[in-house]
């Protein structure tokens, strides 16, 4: 039981960071915005999971809990690499800010490759404050449907990986959304009454750390 509690805390993480992050910019994220973000990460990770189910026939029985935790580890992986350089990502930016170079001058592709609807929840992915469309200051339930799925997009390949080692669709589910609602609200007035903090692009760091921890632990104790 305490392993799903932690692994849907870890799939959560990202409303945390998304709720300071709006509470340190004063963008009104309400009530009702909060619960469409939770149902959109409780939805996404049911989806996948059922995914997961229908790759049970596939894997032999035997290695099938081993192969979810390995992908579960190298999805941490994944995640704390692509955490780093996003993080250094965003020191170089604010260096050229700070003081523009030759070097931080980017070339423009050629041809880039745009799929309606997808595009604009990769850019959310990047930037969450990007929901914010009409740039209103606050997030309206349609807006706040595009930032849900776009947080959720992180954990899909984690409720695949999850199924695979034998957790209940339900009980993960509605872990998750419970998380979800609590960590982006508990984010969201923290950041409100505190301010900004350098600590805080750390937290992106957390969910790969923890997924490569949990998928190790699994491997070899239990």
């Amino acid at each position: 039981m305490w392993f799903t509690i932690v692994l849907a805390m870890i799939l959560s993480i990202d409303c945390l960071g998304v709720g300071l992050s709006y509470g340190m910019r004063h963008v009104i994220l309400p009530w009702y915005g909060r619960v469409i973000i939770s149902c959109c990460s409780g939805i996404a990770i049911a989806v996948s999971m059922l995914l997961g189910r229908l790759l049970e026939g596939v894997i032999p029985g035997e290695q099938i809990h081993l192969f979810g935790e390995s992908m579960l580890v190298c999805l941490g992986v994944f995640f704390l690499i692509r955490s780093v350089m996003e993080l250094r990502k965003e020191d170089i930016e604010a260096e050229c800010a700070a003081e523009p170079t030759a070097s931080c001058l980017l070339e423009t592709p050629l041809f880039q490759w745009r799929i309606p609807g997808l595009d604009v929840i990769i850019r959310i992915m990047h930037n969450p404050h990007r929901a914010d469309f009409d740039q209103s200051g606050q997030i309206n339930s349609k807006e706040a449907i595009w930032l849900g799925f776009a947080l959720a997009m992180d954990s899909f390949g984690a409720g695949v990986c999850i199924a695979l080692m034998g957790f209940s669709i339900l009980g993960v589910s509605i872990l998750t959304l419970s998380f979800a609602f609590l960590l982006v609200t508990a984010g969201y007035y923290w950041g409100s009454r505190y301010g900004d903090n350098p600590a805080y692009r750390k937290l992106n760091l957390l969910p790969g750390i923890m997924l490569i921890t949990l998928g190790m632990i699994r491997i070899l104790f239990i």
